[in-house]
């Protein structure tokens, strides 16, 4: 027999998104819930009746119905798929979101796991489910597999979420890298690293099917994996499904600097601009004149981009002479820059970066001034 099932995970649906205006960031909630779509639409594409949530469906134990009854209308319209749920650390069984969602009633379609157990969720397939009992877990949910029997040739199915290695960051569940083998799993779907990743033929991160962060770790796909008796390696699908496109470049500025460099290739990472998430970091050294181009590019990219943040710590304005006697028109400013590059010249790194950071405004503020002085008709009328 064949057993086909859709694995995805880390939905974080309620995410804020503080760091972003509101628009932008009720966007970015709602792309979290339409990829619910996707994600029905993808396991009727490949003949998966089955969707396996490997935790984190919501990103808060708190959050209020209004974050979570539409997603859950969107699972009990699927009547021909059946999802199943884990809970995750930031959805934790011990949490204050699942009662009120149990409360209201769950449809024979959406199955959800709030006890470590083995249920056979179609003829000759086990699903050995290990739900996260509260945020601060740090246990090993998966061990019990290891003892858990399944009768004859049943296909057997890890479902968990946690972490085999900390990622470089802090995990809090350790789950062990080895656990398919010794527990005889024909696959562990796992949640929890936001990206794709295998670790090992049988065990697989789908990562969240909606990127969250600039963090290149291969985030917006769901996994297709088809089982093909007992003991049979997975086969294994990776389908990119997100909507949005968060994309970080680091740009260094030279004397003979190309400002096309700022927008190149960006059309081929989205077909849809206000998707595109970008994040630019500018190093290098840079001349007040080429700093008021730079700007104006930057902003109107800012424009055309769903997000643009943009980091000049360690991008130097150079003052040159020329500089300052171009601005001899203007007395006040003239002197602004003037104090200006002799407070960078002689300054500290804290008071320096201060300095550095006037300039760049003082020297914006003139390019957009030229441009406004340029935009004026030559007799002074009205334009």
């Amino acid at each position: 027999m064949t057993f086909r099932f859709i694995h995805t995970a880390d939905w974080q649906i309620g995410k804020r998104f503080g760091a972003f205006d509101d628009e932008t960031a009720a966007r970015l909630r709602a792309a979290r819930i339409s990829v619910i779509e996707r994600i029905a639409d993808t396991a009727r594409a490949k003949g998966a009746a089955h969707i396996l949530v490997a935790g984190d469906i919501f990103d808060r134990e708190n959050a209020e119905p209004s974050v979570y009854r539409q997603p859950i209308a969107k699972l009990k319209a699927y009547k021909d798929l059946t999802w199943h749920l884990l809970p995750g650390n930031h959805d934790a069984v011990r949490g204050r979101i699942w009662g009120p969602i149990i409360k209201d009633g769950l449809p024979e379609n959406i199955r959800l796991y709030v006890e470590p157990g083995m249920h056979e969720i179609a003829d000759g397939v086990e699903l050995l489910v290990s739900p996260l009992m509260s945020r601060t877990a740090t246990d090993d949910p998966t061990i019990w597999m290891d003892g858990a029997e399944t009768s004859g040739q049943h296909l057997r199915i890890g479902l968990a979420h946690g972490s085999v290695t900390d990622f470089g960051g802090q995990a809090s569940v350790l789950i062990d890298a080895d656990r398919a083998k010794k527990a005889k799993l024909d696959y562990l779907a796992l949640g929890d690293w936001h990206g794709l990743k295998e670790i090992n033929s049988c065990t697989y991160y789908s990562g969240t099917p909606e990127p969250d962060s600039w963090m290149q770790n291969d985030p917006g796909h769901v996994l297709a994996v088809s089982l093909d008796g007992q003991g049979n390696a997975p086969q294994i699908e990776r389908i990119k499904i997100g909507q949005y496109v968060w994309h970080e470049r680091e740009i260094e500025v030279t004397s003979d600097f190309d400002i096309n460099r700022i927008t190149d290739g960006l059309d081929e990472l989205s077909s849809e601009p206000d998707h595109l998430l970008l994040k630019i970091r500018l190093k290098g050294v840079i001349t007040p004149e080429a700093y008021g181009e730079l700007d104006q590019t930057i902003n109107r990219l800012a424009a055309t981009c769903g997000a643009l943040r943009r980091n000049e710590k360690r991008l130097e304005i150079r003052l040159l002479a020329s500089d300052l006697e171009s601005l001899k028109s203007d007395p006040t400013l003239h002197l602004t820059a003037t104090r200006l590059k002799a407070m960078v010249e002689a300054a500290t790194d804290d008071d320096k970066s201060a300095g550095e950071a006037a300039l760049k405004r003082l020297f914006t503020y003139t390019a957009h001034l030229d441009d406004d002085r340029s935009d004026a008709p030559l007799d002074g009328g009205p334009s």
